[in-house]
């Protein structure tokens, strides 16, 4: 018999992305939050040497955001991105992740 407990809330989870968050790695970050980011109250995404970055990346953003709404979290990112990275989320209207 398998027992199910029931996890306490930890104060904050981080998660660590690096060099890529781009269609290439996007199901393994997305899998990679998933399971991260269950029963925080506080999500740091830390964003590091991120040289390739694309719009699913933007799109796994975007839904964080509106996953941490629905749940009452608070979502935070930190973020070491290429001038090309800044760059894009400007021009396509996502400066306020910066």
């Amino acid at each position: 018999m398998v027992k199910k407990t029931r996890q306490a809330f930890v104060e904050e989870r981080i998660v660590k992305i690096e060099n890529e968050f781009s269609i290439k790695n996007a199901e393994e970050i997305t899998q990679k939050l998933e399971k991260n980011i269950r029963n925080a109250k506080t999500i740091l995404v830390k964003l590091e040497h991120i040289e390739h970055f694309d719009l699913s990346a933007i799109q796994i953003m975007k839904a964080m955001h509106q996953y941490a709404e629905r749940k009452n979290m608070e979502l935070r990112f930190e973020m070491q991105l290429s001038d090309d990275v800044k760059s894009l989320l400007i021009k396509t209207g996502f400066d306020d992740f910066i």
